[in-house]
């Protein structure tokens, strides 16, 4: 076996990523063996392509609580996937809220942290996505813990 693998690594060596017949094989070996060519659900079998990637998505749609995130935005179905993903990013930035509290910074340090750490990718997400008051209301109480931890809180 060992000596198979080492023809094959010396074969790899030699024509691998020459623009060769031996290239283009293993491009289409590879391509063959991470495509879906069926897709076997309860109530059918599914061939076509388009089909299956119709499928998957009804799938992910019924029964994934998360949305899919591409480029850091959150790329959602249902209501229930936005509240899921802004709960997290809630959780998220209260994490990072009690994780920077330990640095005993003053106001004005903890507000340039809170501006260009914690908040400056939630600033872009909110451009796209949409937010209920009831979403946000978590996130700010975490940022105002954050810049103000004492009591009672100016007014």
């Amino acid at each position: 076996m060992a000596a198979l693998q080492k023809r094959a690594a010396i074969r790899w060596i030699d024509q691998g990523e020459t623009n060769s017949k031996y290239f283009y094989n293993m491009i289409k070996t590879r391509n063959a063996q991470q495509t879906i060519t069926v897709l076997k659900t309860e109530e059918v079998r599914v061939t076509d392509s388009r089909s299956i990637i119709s499928h998957v998505k009804q799938f992910y749609y019924k029964h994934s609580p998360n949305v899919v995130k591409y480029l850091g935005f959150p790329i959602y179905c249902s209501k229930a996937q936005l509240r899921t993903f802004w709960d997290n990013c809630a959780i998220r930035i209260d994490r990072q809220c009690q994780i920077l509290r330990e640095r005993k910074l003053s106001i004005r340090g903890t507000s340039l942290l809170c501006n260009s750490v914690i908040l400056a990718s939630l600033w872009h997400t909110l451009r796209i996505t949409p937010i209920t008051e009831a979403s946000i209301r978590p996130i700010r109480s975490s940022i105002r813990k954050f810049v103000m931890p004492f009591n009672p809180a100016p007014s």
